[in-house]
């Protein structure tokens, strides 16, 4: 609120306080002369609001036939006290007043209400946290679904992408919030995820180019996704070779955690300024943690590296029989180890606790420093 504004709220209130203290906010009881008040009012307009925004005032001499006084005021902060109120006339001395302040930034009342909505969703969240039935349910359709391998039922433009919906919805979210001009992604499978960061790297484009009004070819873009994976097979590779969103992405075949393999990424990475990190490749606590030493730094500051598959620790002991990681031996693990000596990372709970259903709990770590 600028400070014209502050002025004219608050005397506005305790004028209305003064002659209507059941209409207004009961904590101010102070007695006030009301034509005082209006002409303090007046002046404090000439005074706060010269050469700032446009605004209209106008105060009539006394004539007892004059309407009642009209006060508006719009401003989402005291919208309880005036929106707009229709009192009698104060005084002998002014019984008409009005004041119209015309804002030439977004309405009041929209911002406001995205910010109740922003509120609400902390709110709900909390209350989610809170819930130990709602985290109980939540946890139990990880676990059945997880061993049911529901995540391998989704595809992205075509391909398949083998996550959970909820996820695929927060990584948007995170993009769209970053807008990086490099995701590395390791572990490719099908595809399905480098097709997902590649498309959203090409909507970023779409929208910045119609932003700044100018044209731009699809095709041709700085922004790229680089995916490792150690075995990247010969139809994936196809399908993907086929794919419209493949000129955006550059793929390495190798260990994520091999010295070469590392040093060809952080080459290639070093012509790019806002960078996003997922892993998502071998599972096990040192593969991950390897992982993170050697990637985890190329994060930009305010920028996340996303680890998942944390869930693998939540999973009951035999949940994954013919794998070399499970309970003890896994991402979630490796987090811990990695945020032990690293300061520069935090765990985002916010975004796990506001899906509920996800992966990735703990995983999504943003970089602070």
């Amino acid at each position: 609120m600028t400070d014209a504004k502050g002025f004219v709220s608050r005397a506005v209130c305790a004028a209305l306080v003064a002659a209507y203290p059941m209409v207004a906010y009961p904590m101010v009881r102070q007695v006030v002369d009301i034509a005082a008040m209006a002409n303090a009012l007046a002046k404090g307009i000439e005074t706060a609001c010269a050469g700032r925004a446009p605004f209209s005032f106008g105060a009539r001499p006394e004539n007892p036939d004059d309407p009642p006084v009209l006060i508006e005021l719009r401003d989402t902060e005291w919208a309880a006290c005036i929106s707009p109120i229709s009192i009698p006339p104060l005084s002998l001395q002014l019984n008409y007043l009005f004041v119209d302040l015309k804002m030439n930034a977004p309405s009041p009342t929209k911002d406001n209400a995205m910010t109740k909505f922003q509120s609400d969703i902390q709110d709900r969240t909390q209350a989610m946290g809170a819930d130990t039935k709602l985290q109980t349910s939540a946890l139990a359709f990880l676990q059945s679904s997880a061993v049911a391998e529901y995540s391998y039922n989704f595809h992205w433009m075509g391909r398949p992408i083998i996550q959970y919906p909820q996820d695929i919805v927060a990584m948007q979210e995170l993009i769209w919030e970053v807008k990086p001009d490099l995701i590395i992604e390791t572990g490719i499978a099908h595809g399905g995820s480098l097709i997902f960061s590649a498309s959203l790297l090409a909507m970023l484009d779409m929208t910045e180019a119609m932003e700044a009004g100018q044209t731009f070819d699809p095709s041709r873009s700085a922004r790229k996704v680089l995916g490792i994976d150690i075995d990247i097979r010969e139809h994936n590779l196809a399908a993907i070779d086929a794919h419209p969103m493949r000129s955006r992405i550059e793929m390495i075949q190798g260990s994520s955690i091999d010295s070469e393999v590392v040093a060809q990424v952080r080459n290639f990475a070093a012509d790019y300024k806002k960078i996003l990190i997922c892993l998502d490749s071998n599972h096990t606590h040192d593969h991950v943690l390897e992982e993170l030493k050697a990637y985890a730094d190329l994060t930009s500051v305010g920028s996340y590296c996303v680890v998942f598959d944390t869930l693998i620790e939540d999973m009951e002991e035999d949940a994954y029989p013919n794998r070399p990681w499970g309970k003890g031996d896994n991402p979630q693990t490796a987090v811990r180890a990695f945020l032990q000596d690293e300061s520069r990372f935090e765990i985002d709970a916010s975004v796990h606790e506001r899906l509920l259903i996800t992966v990735a709990k703990n995983g999504y770590l943003r970089r602070v420093r």
